[in-house]
């Protein structure tokens, strides 16, 4: 007659521990206190002392419940537990075995290794593990075949119904790679997947995409194309705006170098009374102090002077951000001042009150507003006969204000000679100019620097004297 056994083969297990987790030191396998554990625990200590394997066995398996415990969740570093069956603890309690599988796992600081596939999913990494589901069929057939009046000597002998088994989430948690299991191991509980859950529904979705994908080709290399010519064009034009730049400094340079001269004529001065102190009276130090003081006041004006040059000659590309249109005015003014003495022209500022900021580039509006009053002051300077300028003095009225609820409008105002009709077409235009000099770009590159900013640029003749040159700028919004 044949024989049935139940069987778990705790050897592979054993060795399968080291293959997965080559530096295991410890093995420490737990099992409780009733015959049925000790039965198991005694089967397996027989399979593992077989074992060539260099790590140590330790027996936890005459323990309370809250000891053991205790010491899973304390042992020492590189180990791992296999797991047996625990009906019973120390103190005779009774338990579910699994559950106490889970309480261990939950608890341990090593990964636990199992004997049936019962644990798998109650925290046991996995092992070869008796399967108890392939098993029941098998002996259910063979109980309908021995129902049926079949012999039992001519039934298929029935050992060990082993499987690797293992619980993903598990060697997740423990960092044990995948590709190191034996081969044909069944793995459960993976995280979800979509792709195997949804993989012809993607296949289907990528084939549709790649259609349309081979449709946009055409445009996406249009587009890059034409996103390559804008580039181009907006270096071009920074290029443009700071050749225009450069040139505008340069007209009024002369200004530049009262601006630097003055605080640079203070610290001299202050200098050399502090020597005139120092030699006069070498122990009275409060004139001293005072006149060092003054250095430093001086120092700072010429540094504040230098440093607003080199931000208006900076070359940096178009970028609009938040700015107090008043400041903007201010330091204009300290570029154009000295120019418009020179020239007794009186240069004029009226801000509006309460104005908001506004969205633009500050450089670019700064040489914009510096182009419009070189012009102005350029088309008074134009004027031939002195009685033209009645008292001597040309005007220049620089307005701020919000005529518009969306945008602020800047207005240069002079009493020069004025433009006729026949000029405003082509004033804007590339090239155009009425200065013996100019190279007719200052106004175009204006005009392409105002409508960049989404802003228009345009002149008017004065009702007397003179022409009105006005651009917006819009306000800033936040968000």
């Amino acid at each position: 007659m044949a024989a049935f056994k139940w069987g778990v083969d705790f050897e592979k297990t054993g060795s399968l521990i080291l293959d997965l987790l080559p530096q295991t030191k410890n093995l420490f396998v737990v099992s409780g206190s009733s015959r049925f554990d000790r039965k198991v625990k005694k089967l397996a200590a027989q399979a593992l002392g077989k074992l060539q394997v260099p790590y140590a066995i330790e027996y936890l398996d005459d323990l309370l419940i809250e000891e053991l415990l205790l010491k899973v969740a304390r042992l020492p570093e590189n180990s791992a537990i296999l797991y047996l069956t625990m009906y019973h603890d120390a103190d005779g309690r009774e338990f579910v075995p699994r559950e106490i599988g889970a309480n261990i796992s939950k608890k341990a600081n090593a990964p636990t290794f199992g004997m049936t596939d019962t644990g798998l999913g109650y925290g046991i990494v996995g092992g070869n593990l008796f399967d108890t589901v392939n098993q029941g069929k098998k002996y259910a057939e063979i109980a309908i075949k021995i129902l049926g009046g079949e012999p039992l000597t001519n039934l298929e002998f029935m050992e060990k119904g082993n499987q690797f088994m293992f619980d993903a989430r598990q060697l997740k948690r423990w960092s044990i790679d995948e590709s190191k299991l034996p081969a044909g191991s069944i793995v459960l509980y993976r995280e979800p997947s979509l792709w195997r859950d949804h993989k012809w529904e993607i296949i289907g979705t990528f084939v549709i995409i790649l259609v349309q994908a081979l449709f946009l080709i055409g445009l996406i290399v249009q587009h890059q194309r034409r996103s390559r010519a804008e580039d181009e064009s907006q270096r071009l034009k920074d290029e443009l705006a700071h050749f225009s730049r450069v040139q505008a400094m340069g007209e009024i340079a002369g200004s530049l170098a009262h601006e630097i001269n003055q605080p640079l004529s203070a610290v001299r001065n202050y200098a050399e009374a502090g020597q005139h102190f120092l030699n006069n009276n070498p122990e009275d130090t409060g004139d001293v102090i005072k006149a060092l003081a003054g250095v430093v006041v001086a120092n700072r004006r010429a540094e504040e002077v230098v440093k607003r040059i080199r931000m208006a000659l900076k070359k940096e590309s178009f970028k609009q951000s938040r700015l107090e249109i008043e400041i903007v005015m201010q330091d204009v003014l300290v570029f154009v001042r000295r120019k418009a003495e020179e020239q007794n022209i009186l240069l004029k500022l009226e801000i509006a009150g309460g104005l908001p900021p506004v969205f633009g580039d500050r450089i670019q509006l700064q040489q914009v507003i510096i182009n419009l009053i070189i012009n102005a002051i350029e088309a008074i300077e134009a004027i031939e006969v002195v009685e033209d300028r009645g008292d001597g003095f040309g005007e220049v009225i620089v307005q701020v204000r919000r005529v518009e609820s969306d945008v602020v409008t800047i207005s240069v105002r002079d009493s020069g000679v004025g433009i006729d009709e026949q000029q405003s077409d082509v004033l804007f235009d590339a090239f155009y100019t009425t200065k013996p000099e100019g190279v007719g770009m200052g106004l175009s590159i204006s005009r392409t620097i105002i409508e960049e900013h989404c802003g228009r640029l345009w002149a008017t003749r004065n009702s007397g004297k003179g022409s009105t040159f006005s651009f917006t700028v819009p306000i800033y919004e936040e968000g």
